[in-house]
């Protein structure tokens, strides 16, 4: 009786902490919120072209109306493969053509092909396979005009792709940050998320991309960002809700990088990810060798808790709320048991940097102040590194430690 009342009482403070950091949102937000993840409608398919013409992928979401149907969402990818969208329960068509122009927009020329319209409920479906034949305007007739002009509108229907931005943006508020955990797919309606750049794209640079963690900003890299030489290197953040479940954000992750590479053409990039960031990171990795794709050169992770973390398994015990994000950061849960199966791939170097410097009373075992040790020198994460490297500094003060920046440069450099 006295563990259940310690652990409902440990449960009760996480809770309340987190409605404490959330400014203005309430418990109610919260259950609406969640009820618009249960409504939420998964669609998986695959494009595929028919033909040898070597162009980028625009694949739009159209959701049937009574006399016309509307732009909901749009992919851009460089070349044939999976695709994913996620928007409410109801009718829709998907529409993906070649882009030969570079223009954003459907062209008379251009091949084209189609799902017919098809009714989607809450849950995952799966059926939305289209092959790119020939060139046929007709397909777009039912498409309404006003939509057509703002078919490719990344500031009102998609996330940012490569828009730069600064770290002392209102974007990453602290507010924002809460609701991003709090309330995710509420935020997303009105929230700037994506890939953001700190200056313009150069193609001469390199591409170091950072990933941040639960309840936090690309704002909280700040230290090492500034100690980065940007001569050499362009600095990218992934900024994204951090209440989402965890593949979902490797998922976008994915599909925005693809997009970028659309854009951009970058070759190859390091990525940077501070504590859940990276799980995500990793998961990241994965999809990435799943796909074929290897692109990243380095992997360096700071305090991530690979292991999980025991207050998620709590308040998926006890609490009166589960947030969605507590289903995979709990220890033992499917998206961490599954995580560190596949094998990096051999050009991909992992780094592993912990910190260990205590002061959580709330968790029993030795800690950083927010994550276990144990949590995050799991044997599975140690034994696929190249380097651990421990250092007395709480669980975000880590990232101002000159040590830390400096042994980063090194690793970027490629000197270990």
């Amino acid at each position: 009786m006295k563990k259940n009342y310690y652990y409902f009482i440990r449960s009760f403070f996480l809770l309340l902490s987190f409605l404490f950091y959330s400014g203005c949102s309430t418990i109610n937000n919260i259950k609406d919120d969640l009820k618009k993840e249960k409504n939420l409608v998964t669609i998986h398919g695959n494009v595929t072209i028919a033909n040898d013409l070597n162009a980028p992928i625009i694949i739009v979401l159209l959701k049937n109306r009574t006399d016309f149907l509307e732009f909901i969402d749009y992919k851009i990818k460089k070349k044939s493969g999976a695709f994913t969208f996620r928007s409410q329960e109801g009718k829709y068509a998907i529409y993906a053509w070649q882009d030969l122009n570079h223009n954003n927009k459907y062209d008379v020329n251009e091949p084209i092909g189609a799902t017919a319209v098809s009714k989607y409920v809450s849950g995952v479906n799966t059926n939305s396979n289209i092959i790119i034949k020939n060139p046929s305007l007709s397909l777009f007739n039912k498409l309404n005009e006003d939509k057509k002009k703002q078919m490719i509108d990344p500031n009102r229907f998609h996330m940012h792709i490569g828009s730069v931005i600064s770290l002392d943006d209102e974007s990453f508020s602290e507010a924002n940050i809460s609701s991003g955990m709090l309330e995710p797919y509420t935020s997303l309606e009105k929230i700037p998320y994506g890939l953001f750049f700190l200056e313009k794209y150069s193609p001469k640079k390199k591409i170091i991309l950072f990933i941040h963690g639960i309840n936090g900003s690309p704002k909280n890299f700040r230290t090492i960002i500034e100690n980065i030489n940007t001569d050499k290197y362009q600095i990218l953040l992934y900024y994204y809700p951090s209440g989402l479940r965890l593949s979902i954000v490797s998922e976008a992750l994915v599909e925005a990088m693809e997009e970028l590479y659309v854009k951009t053409k970058y070759q190859k990039v390091s990525l940077i990810a501070h504590s859940m960031g990276g799980l995500i990171a990793r998961d990241y990795i994965n999809r990435l060798k799943q796909k074929g794709d290897n692109y990243i050169d380095t992997f360096i992770s700071i305090s991530t808790p690979w292991g999980g973390h025991k207050s998620a398994e709590t308040g998926l015990k006890y609490s009166p709320i589960v947030l969605s994000v507590w289903q995979d950061m709990a220890p033992n849960s499917n998206f961490l048991n599954k995580l560190l199966i596949p094998q990096l791939v051999s050009s991909t170097p992992f780094y592993l940097l912990f910190s260990y410097h205590g002061g959580n009373i709330i968790e029993q075992q030795n800690n950083d102040g927010v994550v276990s040790i144990k949590s995050q020198l799991r044997y599975e994460a140690q034994e696929e590194s190249k380097l651990v490297r421990g250092f007395d500094e709480n669980h975000m003060s880590i990232l101002r430690n000159k040590q830390v920046y400096s042994l980063i440069q090194n690793l970027l450099n490629k000197v270990y």
